[in-house]
């Protein structure tokens, strides 16, 4: 750690450096004798520590009394609830109250295993003391820029339930051990082992959406969010180690024109049998690119087993798209990406009258495979009342209800809503749907087949390297009635199975129903 502790005191000097006649001396700031309160302390220390955290730290909502959202206090605390320094709890800190030298040394020494050794025969802390004890704390991004922070937890100075375990030391020792033991090791790069290690903690949470993504797999779900890609044209679904099934084809793609499914099982791509240990976006990877081959799927569908060829394309993604049929307006949706919402605002502004006239909507979020929470509450605020909840969330750290943003461009209450819905229907889509139900449950209809069940919703962490961390930060649940999806899904008011050879020929029997209801 001496280079960390040299570095933190270079720059502190540096800070005080002054510039005259061409030259640099160095000089120490005056002695401020300034008596420090708990909020000058808490926000100095957490922002201190807490520098560099990952954004998601924003997200939690404070339940400690005595801090507005716009103190710079309220910032600084999430961070130290983020680090596990201080409860999220509605403990009063008598902010304004002046911290004492006993405070500090036990508190510091505490939750970093440092002695900050405070004079305790003073009666207060100054303002020069706690700046000269901040010297000598390093701070979250500073250990991981350094590559540090492996020594900094062996050496248990982080008592954080996120960053301090036992094991990393026993982690340091089995790499050290495959560095200079290992007869291949010459073989091993750094890299391939820190990727497995990453990938083993995704693992051991048993949360299939819970995943790492390595540089170049980071940037294939990147495409995929962006809606622009050299692919086959089908989502697909990890629903069990080994076991990948696609959730559901896109709409003229080369997997739809090859005759894939949803529900489909994929079990081998070319002569590559899919394996217990592969990542969703490793076998993705064997899928995709270049645009204008052909890869062969083995599948397996009600029990049979076949082999499909789908020519790979270059996709597109429309994920939104209105038409009038026989004069009833109908919204198709394929995907909740980025932007959608802006894309769903204009058609409804555009074709309000349109509705108004045919009172009645058809909203088709069949093969949905989800994508933006923010996209999806943001389209809900057509349907759900000004401050009443879109949809209920519940995090580690708290729960919360995403209030509507009442945008009062049409009064759907008064119009016939018919949602298509099918077991490929999942996530953001299912949340729309649900919620829809819970406020307007007389004028809504669903049709088709139960939803795909997922309840659950992911943060994408990029990484320093240009990978990137999914991992699943809360469950979901419909904004009024708070209904559990997850492993459930949503129940159709009318069952309707969707007749493949039918659609051959073009006819649509889950959409015909919708067009009679």
């Amino acid at each position: 750690m001496k280079k960390i502790i040299t570095l933190i005191s270079t720059a502190v000097l540096f800070s005080a450096t002054t510039f005259a006649a061409g030259e640099m001396t160095m000089s120490e700031p005056k002695e401020d004798k300034r008596p420090v309160s708990m909020r000058e302390f808490f926000t100095e220390f957490c922002e201190e520590v807490g520098y560099g955290v990952p954004e998601v730290s924003l997200q939690i909502d404070l339940r400690i009394p005595g801090v507005e959202r716009q103190d710079v206090l309220y910032s600084a605390l999430q961070k130290c609830v983020y680090l596990g320094f201080i409860p999220n709890s509605r403990v009063n800190y008598r902010w304004d109250a002046t911290i004492t030298p006993k405070f500090i040394n036990i508190f510091v020494s505490k939750y970093l295993h440092i002695d900050p050794d405070v004079n305790e025969d003073e009666n207060v802390v100054t303002r020069t003391q706690l700046r000269n004890m901040m010297r000598s704390i390093p701070n979250y991004k500073m250990l991981m820029s350094l590559g540090e922070v492996s020594s900094w937890w062996s050496n248990g100075n982080y008592a954080s339930p996120l960053i301090r375990a036992d094991g990393f030391a026993i982690l340091s020792q089995v790499y050290l051990l495959l560095k200079t033991e290992y007869r291949d090791s010459d073989k091993v790069s750094d890299k391939s082992l820190l990727e497995w290690a990453i990938k083993g903690m995704a693992d051991a949470v048993g949360d299939v959406n819970t995943q790492y993504f390595p540089p170049a797999e980071a940037e294939q779900f990147n495409d995929q969010l962006n809606g622009s890609f050299e692919w086959i044209g089908a989502y697909l679904e990890l629903i069990r180690p080994g076991e990948v099934m696609i959730t559901s084809v896109i709409k003229d793609s080369p997997a739809q024109k090859a005759g894939l499914l949803p529900n489909d099982r994929i079990t081998k791509v070319d002569e590559y049998e899919i394996a217990e240990n592969d990542s969703l976006q490793a076998i993705i990877a064997k899928i995709k690119w270049p645009a204008g081959t052909t890869v062969e799927l083995t599948i397996r569908r009600n029990g049979a087993v076949r082999v499909i060829p789908v020519k790979r394309a270059e996709i597109i993604i429309d994920m939104i798209e209105y038409e009038l049929r026989n004069n009833i307006p109908v919204i198709s949706i394929y995907s909740f990406g980025w932007g959608v919402a802006t894309e769903w605002n204009k058609i409804i502004e555009s074709n309000k009258s349109a509705i108004q006239r045919a009172g009645k909507i058809i909203i088709d979020l069949r093969n949905n495979p989800g994508g933006s929470l923010g996209d999806v509450a943001q389209m809900l605020g057509d349907f759900v009342p000004a401050g009443e909840p879109v949809v209920y969330t519940t995090t580690r750290y708290y729960d919360e209800a995403i209030a509507s943003d009442w945008r009062d461009t049409i009064d759907f209450s008064k119009i016939k809503i018919v949602i298509l819905i099918n077991e490929a229907t999942a996530s953001a889509s299912e949340i729309m749907a649900g919620t829809i139900k819970d406020y307007m449950p007389n004028n809504t209809t669903l049709i088709g087949q139960t939803s795909f069940g997922k309840g659950s919703v992911q943060y994408l962490q990029p990484l320093a390297d240009n990978s990137s961390f999914k991992v699943t930060i809360a469950h979901w649940y419909t904004g009024k009635t708070r209904q559990a999806i997850d492993g459930v899904g949503i129940k159709p008011d009318i069952a309707v199975e969707l007749d493949h050879e039918q659609l051959k020929q073009g006819y649509d029997t889950q959409m015909a129903a919708a067009m009679r209801q």
